[in-house]
């Protein structure tokens, strides 16, 4: 394999979930949060969960799959990811990854894996 490619995607719920009276338990026992967050759908009245995959460039074959909490933020787990993946296959290739990567922390948790990704419009750089 001479590349993986790591994304996210977020799935609608529709119904009566109810919100944790104690996170802490929850996150303890594994349990994910089915709650709102950012909507890749535009509906933010709806609650979600969220899907990590890293994937094999050659036939898109599901590698590593990972169920998060309705509201957590790529940008956030991409740089945690990366290692884990690799911790894990112990395979020199190239990460690929959406803008969600780009931030300082994650780059400072990548620095010794080879990547590329596309810098987000949102940077004064990029403009």
């Amino acid at each position: 394999m001479d590349s993986f490619h790591l994304n996210s995607s977020s799935f609608n719920v529709h119904g009566d979930y109810g919100i944790g009276t104690d996170d802490e338990a929850s996150a303890q026992s594994g349990l994910i949060t089915i709650t709102y967050g950012y909507s890749r759908d535009h509906r933010p009245d709806l609650k979600q969960i969220i899907l990590d995959l890293m994937c094999s460039s050659d036939g898109d074959i599901p590698l590593y799959l990972r169920v998060a909490h309705g509201n957590e933020v790529d940008s956030v787990m991409f740089g945690t990811l990366m290692p884990y993946f690799h911790k894990q296959w112990q395979i020199d290739a190239l990460f690929v990854a959406d803008a969600a990567i780009y931030t300082e922390d994650n780059l400072q948790m990548i620095v010794s894996f080879t990547w590329v990704s596309r810098v987000p419009a949102t940077l004064t750089a990029a403009k």
